[in-house]
């Protein structure tokens, strides 16, 4: 069965848009080597986004924003109300994401792990305020760590 991951960029209170659905803190130059995301783009074949993030991608294009390579990617754009003009390379889904990604799953695709246990090995801080979390894939589920009993000794 195809894994589907999700890889999300957050802002450090958990939000990835402000509450007006604006995402202009993604809006800024990019570090030398994008923080990783051409090897990640290396190991997938599909991408779901949401109408909103579809209509972001393409104003980052026509401003001539630096975007990853995305070749040899299928791109699925989720609306209810999909455009009469589709961008080359994109396919709008009106279907449930819930039934599209049963159907997704089907398929062949480039498969990853789904939930696994996971060990932080480092964090990287970068000059412009992102950081970035490695981890190794751990062989076996962690135990449940025993619970600490604290006593207090009163005279």
């Amino acid at each position: 069965m195809r894994k589907i991951i999700v890889y999300i960029a957050t802002s450090a209170d958990g939000f990835i848009a402000r509450k007006d659905g604006a995402v202009d803190w993604l809006d800024r130059p990019r570090i030398k080597g994008n923080y990783g995301m051409g090897e990640f783009y290396k190991s997938i074949d599909t991408i779901l986004w949401g109408r909103k993030t579809y209509e972001m991608v393409l104003r980052f294009q026509k401003e001539g924003k630096e975007a990853p390579d995305m070749s040899g990617i299928k791109n699925y754009a989720f609306s209810h109300k999909p455009p009469r003009k589709v961008a080359r390379g994109f396919e709008f889904v009106k279907q449930p994401i819930k039934e599209f990604a049963k159907s997704l799953r089907a398929e062949k695709g480039k498969d990853r792990n789904r939930t696994v246990p996971l060990k932080l090995l480092s964090s990287k801080k970068f000059s412009d305020g992102v950081m970035r979390l490695h981890y190794e894939v751990m062989k076996e589920k962690p135990k449940k760590a025993a619970k600490k009993i604290v006593s207090e000794a009163r005279p």
